[in-house]
């Protein structure tokens, strides 16, 4: 506005008007501002009309930011001077926005009241016919009469449409989609929210962006879509930057990403985000949100294995129900009710969840919502399958009818249920029938999510199905061939989908590009942060106070700032695999068969695969010789194998303690994994060991036969391989060409972790192959390593290498650059390293998260870079002791011998030497893959 242009009332409006836009572009500061600015010339002007104006546009401002009671304090100002100067008219063009905001607050009957009182002076008026449309329809969603809702968002489309208002229109479009969403009408949501984005982001209105984006992944984890909703997260996530800092807003897009990371199976990531929702919903003052995050919160607790958690999270939906019990909202009393029921199932307090169960069930079939009734339905159905069978298959069978294939989680549950039904009462055939449509739907929903650390986690909590199925066929005659056939599709399935991918495109387009870009400067920043704690990775939070407050203090925060970096990239890390996947074809169930196996291995070879039915442990040997499957019930289930490896761990792990002690320990292991297959394994020198779970963890090679008084490496060659088919895949793999890479990098001399066998290690090698490429110490960067390791026969890396327990693709390996090589910047290098056996020198680096069937870590993401055998360590490891088992391993290997038989060779070198003949030294070194001959390199 000029200086000099005479202060009118058509001057105040065009403040308000610039006021609304701005506020509704996320800029409350600068729209208040102009609002005071406004009032100062009202003022001026003399005409309390003005002021009123003045006041409406703060209402406008502060609903906008959601500051609810703060805008119906402002709408109260300006209906008091209507009141006193201008005409009813006036009064209720102030008082219409309070029926949203009295809504919002809980308020419908004064909301409804004070609507059905000012409709009358609208009667000629469309633009506050729509604008009263608009404010009222959300109240009918909240009280759950969605086809009115939509009738009245569709009045207000239409008006504003007519009017010429495109940004309203679009504000009314966007809000047909969120009640259509909350009837199940899922098609129509999605349309509505993919036709109003384009529409907000011509505008640039950010927050409307944001709602949007977010509202579209809402949608898609209804549908199990939930690499679609982290992409929509991501971008709303991105909008969201745009807003001022602390918005609470924000907190929308952590409650639905935490929601991804549950269905991942990321339960510490989504609690942290739904902690820090809940905050900014505290300080806002947003009574429904904050209802719904506590709902959010009480079913991820109740997810736990932990009691103390478990009752942590009945306690968050007891006070949701609380709060709601003054509200008239049906839909989200049911809600809870339905989420009660499943941890009150879980609890086995079964008459309860029953209960709960029902009454959501009425509420959902009240309220014409069937999708939610079928799920109310399906947790009536698993609280009573035992009791009540009858009614539980009719449970099952009708919410299998309303869902079909909309919602494949629930179709596997229902699949599910009716499995067990049919094995309950001895019906094998049908029982496999169904859980294979269970793991079907199941797989619908894992192929979809990029990045392996994904899909292995979202199998996580669904190993159930896989033992069921396997039980039922054990019940089956004649079921060897068929159960390898299915015990090989649950192992590693997801690395395994991976690896029988296409290779990459080298050219990349300009938005793969971007991301991996991205990804390469959060990845930066990440490493930066690693470096700058002042305490090992292994300390625990609670022992930062040791050292003071400060410290404490600083660790902490680079703690928080390490999860978000960690957070955004997965996130980046899924983008980038989802990307990728439109240049191939996912080769869908692709499993080496029975009669295949028989074929690869020789008459020196038999295999032994793990695996587990209803608890109880089982193996399966292969030989060579065609049909020759045999099943193995073994005397212990996976609980009491992970149990007493537990209980050994701690002495193997202690050189100090008595061999003697550590032999008897593990010759139960023995007896529990071994010793019901022995008979079946003489004469053969080569132990092909497909794990199971904690397996994986267990040192094979050490387990002792007590009567022989022999470990097992001193009887045979074990190796391992996450599943048949990974390990035949890495078979066909051709051997690298190029000489080996010897990498080292000790650390910062001086320092008390520096390893001082780490140079000696790595020059003895390079005096064993003189045409090896060397980086050691200061050279041993992450530039240097890419540039130099394609195509090589043999990578040597050797160093300290950490391993996350709570994020495993993060494990990897500090360099001298401040950087890290890292198992998920593997999974950005599929088939760079084709052909070469990689042997990982340090601590813990064959160490795995047992995610689902998968295993994650080092030795998946070496794999997938196209590892052909991959040697590393199980436990932190002696550095003069490790490098004399390298040195041996290399002369047995340089001299043609076979990769299994090497290990085994330098393994038995270090018992036979009396100060390192405890396991401690020469036990936790493993073999994993196809196990090539080198005799040529």
């Amino acid at each position: 506005m000029a200086m000099d242009e005479p202060v009118s009332i058509e001057t105040i409006t065009k403040l308000k008007q610039q006021a609304e836009t701005i506020s509704s572009e996320g800029d409350l500061e600068s729209a208040l501002a102009l609002l005071d600015r406004a009032e100062a010339l009202a003022q001026t002007l003399g005409d309390p009309l003005a002021m009123g104006l003045v006041w409406r546009g703060r209402a406008h401002a502060w609903q906008v930011h959601s500051f609810y009671e703060t805008s119906l304090e402002a709408v109260n100002q300006a209906v008091a001077i209507y009141e006193a100067h201008g005409t009813p008219a006036d009064v209720a063009k102030a008082q219409v926005t309070a029926v949203y905001k009295l809504g919002v607050m809980g308020r419908f009957d004064e909301a409804f009241a004070l609507a059905d009182r000012i409709r009358p002076h609208f009667i000629n008026d469309h633009f506050f016919q729509a604008v009263l449309a608009e404010n009222l329809a959300p109240l009918y969603r909240w009280t759950s009469q969605y086809k009115r809702a939509i009738e009245t968002y569709e009045q207000a489309w239409s008006q504003f449409t007519e009017l010429a208002m495109p940004l309203r229109a679009t504000h009314a479009l966007h809000n047909i989609g969120v009640a259509a969403r909350e009837m199940d009408d899922l098609s129509l949501a999605h349309d509505c929210f993919m036709r109003a984005y384009p529409q907000y982001t011509a505008t640039n209105n950010i927050l409307a962006m944001l709602k949007t984006q977010f509202n579209l992944a809402r949608l898609c984890v209804r549908q199990n879509q939930l690499q679609t909703a982290m992409t929509h997260l991501a971008q709303a996530r991105a909008d969201a930057e745009h807003l001022p800092s602390g918005s609470p807003n924000v907190a929308y897009v952590d409650v639905y990403q935490a929601r991804v990371y549950q269905a991942l199976n990321q339960p510490h990531e989504a609690e942290q985000l739904l902690r820090r929702a809940l905050i900014l919903f505290v300080q806002s003052g947003w009574q429904l949100d904050i209802i719904k995050t506590h709902i959010e919160l009480g079913h991820l607790l109740a997810e736990s294995q932990v009691l103390e958690t478990q009752a942590e999270g009945l306690a968050c939906l007891e006070k949701a129900a609380q709060q709601l019990a003054g509200l008239q909202m049906p839909l989200l009393s049911a809600s809870v009710q339905l989420s009660q029921a499943e941890l009150l199932l879980r609890l086995q307090r079964t008459d309860e969840a029953i209960n709960q169960a029902q009454q959501a069930y009425k509420l959902f079939i009240k309220t014409n919502l069937p999708l939610r009734g079928a799920q109310a339905r399906i947790v009536w159905a698993d609280c009573c399958w035992r009791q009540q069978p009858g009614t539980a298959r009719q449970h099952y069978e009708a919410a299998l009818e309303v869902i079909g294939e909309t919602i494949p989680l629930l179709a596997a549950r229902c699949w599910r249920g009716l499995g067990r039904l049919a094995q309950q009462s001895g019906e094998s055939l049908a029982a496999e029938r169904a859980y294979e449509q269970a793991v079907q739907m199941l797989n619908s929903v894992r192929r979809a999510l990029g990045s392996h650390q994904h899909q292995a986690g979202f199998l996580k909590d669904k190993q159930t199905i896989t033992s069921e199925l396997l039980a039922a066929l054990h019940q089956q005659p004649e079921a060897a061939e068929k159960l390898f056939t299915w015990v090989e599709r649950f192992k590693a399935t997801s690395l395994a989908d991976l690896l029988f991918r296409q290779p990459l495109d080298n050219n990349t387009d300009a938005n793969l590009q971007s991301l991996i870009g991205e990804r390469e400067e959060v990845g930066a920043a990440l490493d930066r942060h690693w470096s700058d704690l002042t305490f090992q990775s292994s300390d625990s939070v609670n022992e930062l106070s040791q050292r003071g407050v400060a410290p404490a203090l600083r660790d902490t925060h680079q703690i928080e700032t390490i999860s978000s970096l960690t957070r955004h990239l997965q996130l980046l890390d899924a983008q980038i695999a989802q990307h990728q996947d439109n240049a191939y074809a996912w080769r869908d169930g692709i499993t080496i068969d029975s009669g295949h196996i028989h074929s690869l291995l020789d008459e020196q070879t038999i295999l032994v695969s793990y695996y587990a039915t209803d608890e109880r442990l089982h193996a399966l040997t292969v030989t060579q010789q065609p049909g020759d499957i045999r099943i193995h019930a073994l005397p212990a289930t996976w609980h009491d194998v992970a149990r007493q490896w537990q209980q050994t761990r701690r002495r193997v792990m202690r050189p100090g303690s008595s061999q003697p002690d550590v032999q008897q320990r593990l010759s139960r292991l023995w007896q529990m994994l071994i010793a019901p297959l022995e008979s079946r394994l003489q004469g053969k020198a080569r132990l092909l060991i497909l794990p199971h779970r904690h397996l994986f963890h267990i040192p094979f090679a050490s387990l002792y036969n007590d009567q022989r008084q022999q470990y097992l490496v001193e009887i045979w060659q074990p190796q391992q391989a996450p599943s048949a088919t990974i390990w035949a895949y890495c078979r066909q793999r051709k051997t690298g060409k190029k000489p080996p890479l010897l990498l080292g990098y000790p650390g910062v001399r001086g320092q008390a972790n520096y390893l001082e066998a780490v140079s000696g290690e790595v020059e003895h090698l390079s005096r064993l192959w003189p045409q090896a490429t060397v980086l050691l110490d200061e050279a041993a960067t992450r530039t240097r390593f890419w540039d130099a390791a394609p195509g090589c026969a043999i990578i040597h890396l050797a160093g300290h290498i950490h391993y996350d327990g709570d994020d495993p693709l993060a494990s990897g390996m500090p360099l001298a650059d401040g950087r890290w090589l890292r198992a998920s910047d593997l999974y950005l290098r599929y088939g760079q390293l084709a052909g070469a056996t990689v042997v990982l020198s340090g601590c813990e680096s064959a160490r795995v998260e047992l995610a689902g069937s998968d295993v994650l870590g080092l030795t998946s993401a070496f794999l997938y870079a196209g590892a052909t055998t991959l040697v590393a360590g199980l436990w932190k490891v002696d550095d003069v002791a490790t490098a004399v088992l390298m040195q041996a391993f290399y002369q047995a290997f340089s001299q043609g011998q076979h990769v299994a038989q090497a290990l085994q060779s330098a393994q038995l070198h270090l018992l036979h030497q009396k100060s390192y003949a405890h396991p401690y030294y020469w036990a936790p070194f493993t073999l994993n893959g196809g196990s090539p001959h080198l005799a040529t390199v």
